[in-house]
């Protein structure tokens, strides 16, 4: 189930043109902007996001109609400067951000309620007004003195979807 599940946020993920840096137990560590530069990287992020949570939908409609137990999926999306690169030994290496931005987008992520998709400021600010959102109560989290501006995402706004429909790709 877990890679069926993966296999369906994997697709989301590579369509909108982010990295997958890790796997980690039940989680995917993503990332837009790096090791290519993205301008809207925040855009594709929350386009990916809305895929996997519509790609969750259907994966649960499957697995209803074969009497299995349905997944729900929180997901978190901040934006920040990170340090990008190999991180490891000489044994092993692989390609990851690390940093205070990709903190918060873990404590995000485990914010997130089944179906949410949590984005922080910094990313609602880069998607210049293409996403719907609703503004949530400040969250606390842990390694922060002061709480985190949080919106929930809820979609592409009118504009967005109007502009990818007539071919001025903002993907």
């Amino acid at each position: 189930m877990l890679n069926q599940f993966f296999g369906v946020a994997t697709e989301a993920i590579i369509h909108n043109g982010g990295f997958i840096s890790k796997f980690l137990g039940d989680a995917i560590m993503a990332i837009f902007g790096a090791p290519v530069a993205q301008p809207d990287q925040a855009y594709r992020a929350a386009l990916a996001a809305l895929e996997i949570q519509s790609g969750v939908v259907e994966f649960n409609r499957k697995r209803a109609e074969e009497g299995k137990d349905l997944i729900v999926v929180g997901i978190g999306i901040n934006r920040g400067d990170v340090v990008a690169g190999s991180v490891g030994s000489a044994a092993r290496m692989e390609y990851t951000v690390v940093g205070d931005a990709v903190n918060v987008a873990s404590r995000l992520t485990s914010a997130a309620k089944g179906g949410e998709i949590l984005i922080g400021r910094t990313a609602v600010e880069a998607a210049a007004g293409r996403l719907e959102v609703k503004p949530l109560p400040p969250l606390q989290v842990k390694g922060k003195a002061e709480p985190l501006d949080v919106y929930l995402l809820i979609g592409k706004t009118e504009a967005a979807e109007a502009a990818h429909v007539e071919g001025a790709h903002a993907i």
